[in-house]
């Protein structure tokens, strides 16, 4: 039982630090320059580059390049990218929902959404995805080459 209560703690830690990584962009990032954030943000609000979408969500959520800090229109963002098939922002919107950052929790459209970056072979979407299996969280259909990986 502590084995899982302190790998429940890690992963709560790893998983915060999962969002944004691929793009150099986390909490521990020392800035991005304001200019740079007004420019993506613009060219977000086009909703044309899922990878803009993403960069401004990753934006909004650590409130780096002068952005306030905003975890609902982060959600919001992630929500438009990993619709449209963007994978890193699956994974995001995942971590989110799975701890009610920005969002009201919910662990079945968390499972959702890290099943479906895990299956287009996203690392950390599988990790995190064989976590919620070893809570308990899932079906009794479940994939465990996801828990291996993990």
């Amino acid at each position: 039982m502590i084995v899982l209560v302190l790998l429940q703690t890690l992963c709560l830690v790893g998983a915060r630090d999962v969002i944004g990584r691929e793009y150099g962009l986390t909490r521990e990032t020392s800035g991005v320059e304001e200019s740079h954030a007004r420019t993506i943000l613009n060219e977000a609000e086009t909703e044309e580059n899922i990878d803009i979408l993403h960069f401004a969500a990753l934006l909004y959520l650590y409130g780096k390049g002068g952005v306030s800090q905003n975890s609902a229109q982060a959600v919001k963002l992630f929500r438009k990218a990993a619709e449209r098939g963007h994978v890193p922002s699956q994974v995001a919107l995942g971590v989110l929902l799975r701890h009610g950052n920005g969002v009201a929790r919910d662990d079945y459209a968390a499972y959702a959404w890290l099943s479906r970056a895990a299956r287009e072979g996203h690392t950390d979407g599988a990790w995190l995805l064989g976590v919620m299996y070893l809570e308990g969280f899932g079906d009794n259909t479940i994939d465990y080459e996801y828990v291996l990986l993990f």
